[in-house]
């Protein structure tokens, strides 16, 4: 079909500097470089921040609880938005305490409202073993933290966080902090695979988009499809967490419409 005639003109390659994948144009030979820095963590690409120790230590020494709700998704699949709704459902529908711009994150000068804790990335002081920079995650011009990194916190502010709290994973489930499925309650939000790539495209920012750096389109599909994307890519995500759903719901997977959100 033509659709994969497109796709076929794309090869990937591993870049060994920044830990990314190229994507290559086997029609004119020309490579296009992605600036977003990746590092594997259990042969699953990652964002550079977060760091496989520190997941490792997570897993280990971090207690979820049946009343933590756990808004996991793809990257650009509705993360934000249903947070959102969460974090106004948990504290009264109080919207001008609500902030989107910092993605919802969990502020300890709000303690008193439900906030969202990316906990991959936010939980990373005080865990045994492990030594971690003075900052981790996105950094503002003037070095301060920006939106979700604002929220870094130890392992016992973790624990002392009231419940409910609402948490945020990327991860697949063979990945997941929970992967027992013994505590947290885990909402699972997926998009059209459409309008996902298309968003991934034009993220995160002009000079590291792939859009901005005038990767074709085309070439940035192959890759989003293909499992070098970060988080392994949107179809074993979306496979994996709805294999995941009829685990733990005890049903077959048989192509009804359950759902796995």
């Amino acid at each position: 079909s033509s659709s994969t005639s497109i796709l076929d003109r794309w090869s990937l390659e591993p870049n060994p500097t920044n830990g990314g994948t190229d994507v290559i144009d086997k029609s004119t030979d020309e490579r296009y470089v992605q600036k977003r820095r990746t590092t594997p963590i259990d042969g699953v690409p990652h964002p550079s921040f977060i760091r496989q120790d520190v997941l490792d230590a997570q897993r280990s020494q971090l207690s979820l609880r049946p009343t933590d709700v756990c808004v996991t998704t793809y990257s650009k699949c509705g993360t934000t938005l249903s947070e959102q709704i969460v974090c106004l459902l948990l504290n009264g529908g109080r919207l001008d305490e609500s902030n989107p711009l910092d993605k919802n994150a969990y502020s300890k000068e709000k303690s008193s409202l439900v906030g969202k804790i990316w906990v991959e990335m936010a939980v990373v002081d005080g865990l045994e073993g492990v030594v971690v920079p003075a900052t981790m995650g996105p950094i503002g011009p003037g070095g301060d933290p920006l939106g979700e990194a604002r929220s870094r916190m130890s392992v016992r502010d973790f624990d002392a966080i009231p419940s409910p709290r609402v948490l945020k994973s990327h991860e697949p489930p063979r990945l997941y902090l929970d992967r027992d499925g013994r505590s947290a309650r885990v909402l699972y939000v997926t998009r059209n695979p459409f309008d996902a790539c298309v968003s991934c495209y034009y993220h995160p920012k002009r000079g590291v988009s792939p859009h901005s750096l005038g990767m074709p389109f085309e070439g940035f599909a192959n890759f989003w499809l293909s499992d070098a994307c970060e988080f392994g890519g949107w179809i074993e995500h979306t496979k994996g967490w709805r294999k995941e759903y009829c685990r733990r719901n005890h049903r077959e997977e048989n192509g009804d419409d359950g759902g796995g959100g």
